[in-house]
């Protein structure tokens, strides 16, 4: 799972392939992101409306459900993003020590 640096581009392993276009493995993964998040407002607006219109809660839950999916759907998504984010750097050479982590830096 190297990145593999050349003058031309950078490629790297996304979703079990190898020797694909960082810029389009680094597109893919955070529109799916942005889709998921979409998805997510979508139903949670949809169970608002639900709720003034005083649904029960059988009518309500494909809402509820189709949000777990798609939670569950960000895990695998935030792994990609987690490699993409590490093959892109380069080998570290030895000595260097990341700073410390503060509140702040963790957000």
């Amino acid at each position: 799972m190297l990145s593999n640096c050349s003058s031309t581009s950078t490629t790297l392993t996304f979703r079990g392939e190898d020797d694909i276009d960082a810029e389009k493995a680094i597109d893919q993964a955070v529109k799916d992101m942005q889709d998921g998040l979409n998805g997510i407002n979508v139903e949670f607006r949809n169970l608002l409306m639900a709720a003034e219109r005083d649904d029960t809660y059988e009518e309500m839950y494909p809402h509820f459900d189709t949000v777990n999916d798609i939670v569950k759907d960000f895990k695998s998504l935030v792994r990609d993003i987690l490699s993409i984010n590490k093959q892109m750097m380069p080998k570290d050479k030895g000595g260097f020590k990341p700073p410390a982590k503060t509140a702040q830096t963790t957000k």
